[in-house]
């Protein structure tokens, strides 16, 4: 009899515990729940806030992409570059190679007999040659086929294309100059910067990036292609077609507010459009169940506050003097590194913002890089210019090297300007103009 009542009373004690962990799970589960609402109507509130505030901006506003204002018939240079990019990329592996040591160290950098293989090349390449020069003549650029209804999942179909097709036409016209076809030589040139600026009218950071790098090979190239010879009327038809220091100091402001389209556009309604735009960016499927993505929401909203944030103290930095946003982005960069992301309490920052500020210090070097080459070419043409009209050179720079701040360097041995040495190492050598007069 002990022994069943003792079983009762530790039965009775049993359900008494379990009665009480039901309730209790009941008033957690329903604080979670108040605190999930609670939280997904004040990220809310601060989320639409924000967005209204982005778009009230009235640089920010932008039509969509199949909206834009299309060339008119005979203006579109993509169709010529597109069929140049498919016959310059129909090539074996090692010519491209070979062009690509042309690009870095110039004709010398390569035997007589990989000139003759390239001396051929050039010649089986003359359809995308000719079709270069008729696309370098349109006043516009528009790859049509890249922009899906979506900003955000769109494709670079031509970057390769591209990149082979400027590195192409550099060679080339480092053959010509050897060979003393220097009308020849600077039509490749105008038709290298014409296909460097086949994405001008594409809005997105990697874009830029294609871009820039374009035309920092072709001036570094023509830092020293550029042949003593040269006449007052070759300087100044180089001067003409030479882009100048201030040709990309928007660009990196301009792709950043283009990442705040996306950005505003992705996080405004219903979050779907979102959660497919990070698993596609970021390779992560987790995300797509939909339970996992409802319980989200409220970090998606306030964390998006944040990556708005984040993308107005980018531009602010993109408007500062080099020196001062090059500190600012270096501060931002280890702040982030240090703060971690994680994709679980960041989602909106960890896929769509930290991967720009990781590489913000670097992109702001890169166009001063661009600036300092076009500022140490042209400088160089002018002062090539000045010895043949009065027969000497200025006895001193006044030009300001965008990099230092300070006037250009002037070298003795050899006789030359120079930008001051930066962090990156190019093949094609320093940022300097080895003066042409004697």
């Amino acid at each position: 009899m002990d022994a069943l009542g003792g079983n009762r009373t530790s039965g009775h004690a049993m359900r008494r515990v379990l009665k009480w962990v039901w309730r209790g799970s009941l008033v957690l589960t329903s604080l979670l729940a108040l605190t999930w609402t609670f939280a997904l109507a004040v990220g809310s509130r601060r989320l639409d806030k924000a967005l209204e505030s982005a778009r009230s901006d009235a640089r920010f506003s932008k039509p969509w992409p199949q909206d834009w204002s299309r060339p008119k018939p005979g203006e579109n240079a993509a169709a010529y570059f597109t069929g140049a990019f498919a016959l310059v990329e129909d090539t074996d592996p090692k010519t491209h190679y070979l062009v690509s040591k042309v690009v870095n160290g110039g004709w010398d950098g390569v035997s007589e007999a990989e000139r003759a293989v390239l001396r051929s090349w050039f010649s089986e390449k003359a359809a995308a040659i000719e079709l270069a020069a008729r696309g370098a003549d349109r006043p516009r650029s528009w790859f049509v086929g890249k922009w899906s209804w979506d900003p955000w999942n769109q494709a670079v179909e031509h970057g390769t294309g591209a990149i082979r097709l400027v590195s192409a036409l550099i060679a080339r016209a480092w053959c010509q100059t050897i060979d003393g076809n220097h009308d020849e030589a600077r039509e490749s040139i105008r038709s290298a910067f014409a296909v460097a600026d086949c994405f001008r009218e594409d809005p997105r950071f990697f874009t830029l990036m294609i871009t820039t790098s374009h035309h920092l090979a072709i001036q570094l190239s023509l830092l020293r292609m550029i042949p003593p010879e040269a006449t007052a009327q070759d300087i100044e038809e180089w001067l003409r077609i030479i882009p100048k220091p201030d040709r990309f100091d928007d660009s990196l402001e301009k792709s950043i507010r283009w990442d705040a389209y996306v950005l505003v556009d992705l996080l405004s309604g219903p979050l779907d459009r979102f959660w497919h735009a990070s698993c596609d960016v970021s390779s992560v499927r987790d995300w797509r169940q939909t339970l996992q993505r409802r319980l989200a929401d409220p970090l998606v909203k306030i964390d998006g506050v944040r990556a708005l944030k984040d993308l107005e103290r980018m531009i602010e930095i993109c408007r500062m003097p080099f020196a001062d946003a090059k500190k600012e982005a270096d501060q931002m960069m280890t702040s982030t590194h240090e703060s971690g992301h994680s994709k679980v309490w960041h989602p909106v920052r960890r896929v769509f913002i930290v991967p720009r500020i990781r590489i913000l210090p670097q992109r702001l070097e890169f166009i001063q890089d661009y600036r300092a080459a076009s500022t140490v070419l042209r400088t160089g043409l002018e002062w090539e210019l000045i010895r043949l009209r009065t027969g000497k050179y200025p006895e001193r720079c006044e030009v300001i090297d965008p990099i230092s701040g300070k006037p250009l360097l002037l070298e003795t041995v050899p006789l030359g300007l120079k930008s001051e040495i930066t962090k990156r190492h190019y093949p094609q050598g320093p940022i300097s103009w080895v003066l042409r007069g004697k």
